[in-house]
């Protein structure tokens, strides 16, 4: 009887830990995609050697100027794409770690549904029989 207590309780622990692990998996893969963009819109800025600016004249007149990246700001860029790699190897190795904890987590709920689902035919079938 102490065991039939306890499911409930471990199913809606896993459950909660379920939402919990496929929010924080969702926020790392989103964020290695947005830094992977971002990482090739800087390295689509330093090929092209400029940087496209659109002002407003007379405030409704739009004009684009087009401004050439000198040493400093392709140097600042270069550390911008080092920066994302670092945080993208990082952010890649979070990813797999709650990955492999999602896993783990689904086993588990996999698991304990099972054994609630048999102990439930279990007991359908003794009233059955009775």
């Amino acid at each position: 009887m102490n065991k039939e207590n306890k499911t409930p309780i471990d199913l809606t622990k896993l459950l909660e830990q379920k939402d919990k692990n496929d929010h924080v998996v969702d926020y790392y893969k989103n964020n290695l995609l947005v830094n992977g963009k971002i990482y090739e819109a800087i390295q689509k800025r330093i090929q092209a050697g400029y940087v496209k600016t659109k002002t407003l004249v007379l405030g409704f007149i739009p004009i684009t100027t087009k401004h050439l990246l000198d040493t400093l700001d392709i140097v600042r860029l270069e550390l911008e794409m080092i920066e994302i790699n670092h945080t993208v190897y990082n952010n890649k190795k979070l990813f797999e770690m709650w990955l492999n904890i999602q896993k783990t987590n689904d086993k588990a709920l996999d698991e304990e549904t099972r054994k609630a689902s048999y102990s439930e035919e279990n007991k359908v079938e003794y009233l059955r029989k009775v």
